[in-house]
């Protein structure tokens, strides 16, 4: 994946988040019952490349649609696994990401969840790598921040997600693709608008145009349970394939390819 889906960090929940427990019976949560689950989320990942010196530079920002589960742990009822699936995002494709024995508490109607300790992983693309996490929930909804530390870099990911009670819709599909050029001048670049064939979307452009800044206007279906990723109209560059994600009601990614064809000179 090569396109940047952009978003604000976000900062408000991080410093909303309370991380206390009580130490006592009531603490024994029964994860089954008010925390285990499915989830839909999206997921705000900030990539930062740390230097030699310790220097820090943010390489990007990205949003994407997230799926994650919330499991009762082998260790009892204190704790629980948080498994985030299948994270892709910009060029990274690490699979499944899975923290288990994380301490479970609760302070007054809120649940708190912490890793004990760093968990050493090795993680596809990055290698061994030490990830940590911290996060709060209720029967409705459980949200994290999970730092992984790999070899000179960063990787923040922030989940907020909603449980699923299994009746949400899997199905959704991009309807309409189309370069309007009364909406964005970098669009008269479009000589032949896009045409979807399956998850495949390819149009046709002038020889030596300037395709950095294209805006599609795109709608999704269903319509009403369905979010598009990067919105419709967001400025795009084209000179290699794009990808746009569809998530579903229940949080499952459909990705298209979207790719521009030069037409001869």
């Amino acid at each position: 994946m090569k396109h940047l889906f952009k978003h604000a960090a976000f900062a408000a929940f991080i410093g909303a988040m309370a991380f206390t427990a009580c130490n006592n019976d009531d603490n024994n949560i029964q994860i089954d019952r008010d925390l285990s689950g499915e989830y839909k989320s999206e997921m705000n990942v900030t990539v930062t490349e740390i230097g030699a010196d310790e220097s820090e530079k943010e390489l990007g920002t990205y949003l994407v649609p997230q799926q994650f589960t919330v499991a009762r742990s082998a260790d009892g009822d204190e704790y629980m696994d948080l498994t985030i699936k299948g994270i892709k995002f910009d060029d990274q494709s690490w699979g499944d990401l899975t923290l288990t024995h994380l301490k479970a508490g609760r302070y007054a109607d809120r649940y708190t969840i912490v890793s004990e300790s760093d968990q050493s992983m090795s993680i596809n693309g990055l290698g061994n790598c030490t990830v940590s996490l911290i996060g709060n929930g209720n029967p409705q909804a459980v949200s994290a921040v999970i730092n992984v530390n790999a070899s000179g870099r960063r990787f923040e990911l922030i989940v907020t997600g909603t449980k699923l009670n299994g009746t949400e819709s899997s199905q959704g599909a991009i309807s309409t693709f189309v370069f309007d050029a009364n909406y964005n001048k970098a669009n008269a670049a479009v000589t032949v608008q896009p045409q979807i064939e399956g998850q495949n979307i390819t149009f046709h452009v002038a020889p030596g145009a300037d395709i950095t800044k294209l805006k599609a206007t795109v709608t999704t279906t269903p319509e009403e349970t369905t979010k598009l990723y990067p919105a419709s109209n967001t400025a795009i560059d084209y000179t290699t394939p794009a990808t746009y994600i569809v998530a579903a009601e229940d949080g499952t990614r459909i990705e298209y390819t979207v790719t521009a064809i030069v037409d001869a000179e």
